[in-house]
């Protein structure tokens, strides 16, 4: 009886639901449904979670690690939490934070907002360059991060 009761205590529960994935705490889910910004924002709130906001360079290589084998091309891209929608180049986080000047993974000459309006960040690297964000009018159709603790 001993025996099975360490066995059973060995193995911690499962914290995130089916189909997330774990990392340092927080649960992420990896969508390959393309919608808009705040459609995709939408359906992480539906789940309890929000688009993920990167808070270190070790979140930011998970990330690109996992959507890396999820795209079919350098233009099939994940949206993140981040936008500059309220005031042009004030990039903030979902939860309103501001982006910190030491985490940031834009790509090079991005941010451009090349074709006005491109509020919205989306990442992505089929290189699996950490060094992905960039720029995208926030009505165009993305695949998405949530995450949620």
């Amino acid at each position: 009886l001993t025996l099975v009761f360490h066995l059973f205590k060995a193995k911690p529960c499962p914290k995130c639901p089916d189909g997330w994935q774990e990392f340092e705490g927080q649960c992420y889910y990896f969508s390959d449904n393309k919608l808009k910004w705040e459609e995709a924002r939408e359906r992480c709130q539906q789940q309890g979670a929000d688009l993920v906001q990167v808070s270190s360079k070790e979140e930011q290589q998970f990330l690109t690690d996992r959507v890396k084998p999820m795209m079919s091309d350098n233009d099939d891209l994940f949206w993140i939490g981040l936008t500059d929608s309220v005031t042009e180049d004030t990039w903030l986080w979902v939860n309103g934070s501001s982006l910190d000047e030491r985490l940031k993974f834009w790509a090079i000459d991005e941010p451009n907002n090349y074709l006005d309006g491109e509020d919205c960040v989306r990442m992505g690297n089929t290189g699996g360059n950490i060094n992905s964000w960039s720029d995208r009018a926030c009505g165009h159709s993305e695949k998405s991060i949530c995450e949620k603790p």
